[in-house]
């Protein structure tokens, strides 16, 4: 079973302070959903590595932390903020 499986059949579920309610999409290594926090409401990517390298999930992890750094400016462009 995948995260993805897991989660779904589970939600609402609490990872640390967010509680995920709803999945928005997925794609090859991670999931995302909508997750509610104290101060408001938020996209929650959960990276899956169950089938996968987890040095490779370390790499896309890595650059898409790099791409979102590198786009901080663009208000049209989603903010990592945890």
């Amino acid at each position: 079973m995948t995260t993805k499986e897991l989660f779904q059949r589970s939600l609402p579920i609490t990872i640390e302070t967010y509680t995920l309610v709803q999945c928005l999409g997925d794609g090859g290594t991670a999931v995302v959903y909508k997750a509610i926090h104290d101060s408001g409401s938020f996209a929650l990517k959960v990276f899956e590595y169950q089938d996968q390298n987890w040095e490779v999930v370390q790499g896309y992890m890595l650059n898409e932390v790099k791409a979102l750094h590198k786009c901080d400016s663009n208000k049209n462009i989603v903010k990592m903020v945890d």
